[in-house]
């Protein structure tokens, strides 16, 4: 049997070529909403919020000239933001949600404030680049 290069295809520069078979060796299959409820509650992100899959953060690099600092985390599989920083400490989904959950009048969710880190962090899912 031909032994497959794994890593030619996880650097590869476009993931949506990669064979579907090779595909699920590298990120693995879907994991189910209690695991990634338990990996969210241990506050390790690895697991994607938005697909379920192993988290492989693609970072962008600095997107700025040298004094300033702007670059994000991204899931390769599906391209949500995981992180990033904008001439700050970086910061990541996990921590952005515990603030949510944990400050909801300072951050305009008086009306609806989370109950769970799994709610915040599935909220931030959608555009966490206004967080950052």
């Amino acid at each position: 049997m031909k032994r497959i290069d794994y890593n030619k295809w996880l650097y590869s520069s476009y993931p949506e070529d990669i064979p579907r078979k090779i595909k699920k060796a590298i990120y693995g299959t879907k994991a189910s909403k209690s695991k990634l409820r338990k990996e969210i509650n241990k506050k390790s992100l690895k697991l994607c919020p938005r697909c379920r899959h192993k988290l492989f953060c693609e970072n962008t690099g600095n997107m700025a000239a040298y004094p300033e600092l702007w670059e994000y985390e991204t899931c390769r599989y599906c391209g949500l933001v995981i992180g990033g920083a904008d001439n700050s400490i970086g910061t990541d989904i996990i921590e952005t949600a515990q603030y949510l959950v944990d400050n909801p009048n300072e951050c305009g969710m008086e009306e609806r404030p989370f109950k769970t880190l799994y709610e915040a962090v599935r909220y931030i899912g959608t555009d966490m680049k206004d967080y950052i």
